[in-house]
C-alpha cells in the first residue's frame, strides 16, 4: 500500500508540475525518467528473483497484452510476486492473512498461491490449484513440492480430478506428473506414492521407467569408483 500511496504521489507531482509555465523540460524529463529507472530496475530484480514462469498465465496476465501505458497498473502486483518468490520471506503468515482477508482482487489467486507454501501449507496451494488451474499444478509443485507427502497429495488429488472428468488434458497431465515423479525418487519411495487402488498396468510404464533409471545411477556410480580405483593403482 505505501508503495502504490508513493506511486501515485508521484503522478499527482509530475501532473502538477507539467502545468507550471516555468518547469524545463529537462526538468520534467529527469522526473519522468527517474519512475522509468525504478520500475526497470525492479523489473530486472523480478528476474534475478526467478519469478515463477506459470504466473504469466495466472490472471490478470493471461487474457491480456498490457501495453507501455498499463506497465503501471500491474507494476506492485509484479512486485509483490517478485519479493514472495526471492528470500524476502518475512512474516508470511501475517502476510496470508491480509491476502485472504479482502475481497476478491487483481491477482490475488498468485498471491496465494505464494504465500500458502511459505506457511508450510503447501497442500492447501495444491487443492486451490486443481480447482482454479490445475494445468500449472506440475510446475508449481516442482517449486514448493519438498517431501514424498506433497507428491502423494498431488498424486491422489489430480486421479480424483481426472476420475469425475475424463478430460485429455487431464490425462496427459497426469503422465507428466508421474514422469517426473519417478525421476525424482528411488524406486522403493515412487512405489509408495502410487495408489493403492491404481490400475498396475497403467502404473507400469512408469515404474520401469523408476527402476531403469535408478540402475543407470548405480552403473554410472560403479563405473566412476572402478575408474578410480584404476587411476589409484597407477
Amino acid at each position: 500500500d505505501n508503495g502504490i500511496c508513493k506511486h501515485e504521489l508521484w503522478l499527482q507531482i509530475i501532473e502538477s508540475i507539467e502545468n507550471i509555465n516555468n518547469l524545463t523540460e529537462e526538468m520534467y524529463n529527469q522526473i519522468k525518467k527517474r519512475l522509468s529507472d525504478h520500475q526497470k530496475k525492479f523489473i530486472n530484480q523480478v528476474e534475478l528473483f526467478k519469478t515463477c514462469n506459470w504466473l504469466t498465465i495466472l490472471a490478470p496476465f493471461e487474457s491480456i497484452q498490457i501495453t507501455e501505458n498499463q506497465e503501471w497498473d500491474y507494476f506492485y502486483l509484479r512486485k509483490l510476486q517478485g519479493l514472495l518468490c526471492s528470500d524476502f520471506k518475512k512474516e508470511p503468515d501475517y502476510l496470508l492473512q491480509i491476502f485472504e482477508s479482502k475481497e476478491s482482487y487483481e491477482g490475488q489467486f498468485s498471491l496465494l498461491l505464494l504465500t500458502l507454501p511459505l506457511c508450510n501449507k503447501v497442500e492447501k496451494a495444491l487443492e486451490m490449484l486443481i480447482q482454479i488451474k490445475p494445468s500449472i499444478s506440475l510446475e508449481f509443485a516442482k517449486v514448493f513440492c519438498t517431501n514424498e507427502k506433497h507428491w502423494e497429495f498431488l498424486i491422489t488429488i489430480l486421479l480424483n480430478l481426472i476420475q469425475s472428468n475424463q478430460n485429455e488434458n487431464y490425462f496427459k497431465l497426469f503422465d507428466s506428473l508421474l514422469e517426473h515423479v519417478s525421476t525424482i525418487f528411488e524406486p522403493d519411495i515412487f512405489l509408495q506414492l502410487l495408489p493403492d487402488n491404481g490400475n498396475i498396468r497403467f502404473f507400469f510404464k512408469f515404474i520401469d521407467h523408476c527402476f531403469a533409471r535408478h540402475r543407470a545411477v548405480q552403473l554410472q556410480k560403479e563405473i566412476e569408483q572402478k575408474a578410480i580405483r584404476e587411476e589409484q593403482t597407477f
